[in-house]
């Protein structure tokens, strides 16, 4: 199946993401991923092969830098901090609102 990628994608909490999303499907589940090493660097790369794959597969996906990193607004947070759940949370809610999304 053949995947439209869109970079830079801004979420409504002040978040950044990249958004893969099978090309010419209705509404499709999503799968959201939290990215604390950059979305447009090496560790982005990565995650965003094995988030192609699901895409191919029929699933919406959201690969997103975590407040403050990459495109990301905001301070940066410690490493592991909890409050880095919000992200969790808003990039969910935010998908789950999407058109593309089934919700």
């Amino acid at each position: 199946m053949t995947v439209s990628v869109r970079r830079g994608v801004r979420i409504d909490a002040g978040l950044a993401a990249d958004l893969l999303l099978p090309a010419d499907a209705g509404p499709v589940p999503a799968v959201v991923a939290l990215m604390p090493y950059r979305v447009d660097a090496l560790g982005g790369a990565g995650c965003r092969a094995a988030l192609r794959r699901f895409a191919e597969a029929g699933y919406g996906c959201v690969l997103v830098d975590c407040r403050g990193l990459g495109s990301s607004d905001g301070p940066a947070r410690p490493p592991f901090d909890p409050a880095e759940a919000d992200d969790g949370v808003a990039a969910v809610e935010w998908a789950a609102a999407q058109p593309w999304c089934d919700g």
